[in-house]
């Protein structure tokens, strides 16, 4: 893992690549996932006819902004570490 985060980190252009589409589409799915929301709450407030299936589409899409904003997570270091605990358990030197 640390192989694949230094490699992107260096400048390889295949990885930054990927990273830079995996952030548009995540970016993509999320406006989306707004505006289905948005249109669907007014929709069934204002005219009684929610979109069918909007529920389902949004649940669908969460699994997406997760797993996409990985490798952009990777790529700036900002993944949860677990120092705090470890430097708490492991024995001073």
């Amino acid at each position: 893992m640390k192989d694949l985060s230094a490699a992107i980190l260096q400048g390889n252009a295949f990885w930054q690549r990927v990273v830079k589409i995996s952030v548009l589409f995540n970016s993509g799915v999320l406006v989306l996932l707004t505006l289905l929301v948005v249109v669907d709450v007014s929709m069934r407030y204002l005219f009684l006819k929610p979109i069918p299936g909007a529920a389902e589409m949004t649940e669908l899409m969460l699994p997406y902004i997760a797993f996409c904003s990985f490798a952009y997570a990777l790529v700036a270091g900002a993944h949860v570490r677990m120092t705090l605990v470890v430097n708490k358990i492991s024995p001073p030197p």
